[in-house]
């Protein structure tokens, strides 16, 4: 498989999404960080309202997931 297409294929994948979700979410410093977020020490997130993580947040980054 050429470079190129492992490369793209990383940007589907569950942790690059994860994490991109998080970086986007706490860039924009958006109401959705009262639902997700990092832990004060940075090295792992924190679902703090699960039920509108499943409605509102899933939806919206992993649309194919939902």
């Amino acid at each position: 498989e050429p470079l190129n297409a492992v490369n793209e294929h990383h940007h589907d994948t569950f942790p690059y999404r994860l994490y991109h979700m998080l970086d986007v979410i706490s860039a924009e410093n958006s109401v959705m960080s009262d639902v997700i977020g990092w832990q004060p020490h940075g090295r792992a997130f924190v679902i703090r309202k699960p039920k509108l993580f499943v409605a509102e947040v899933l939806p919206k980054f992993f649309e194919n997931l939902v």
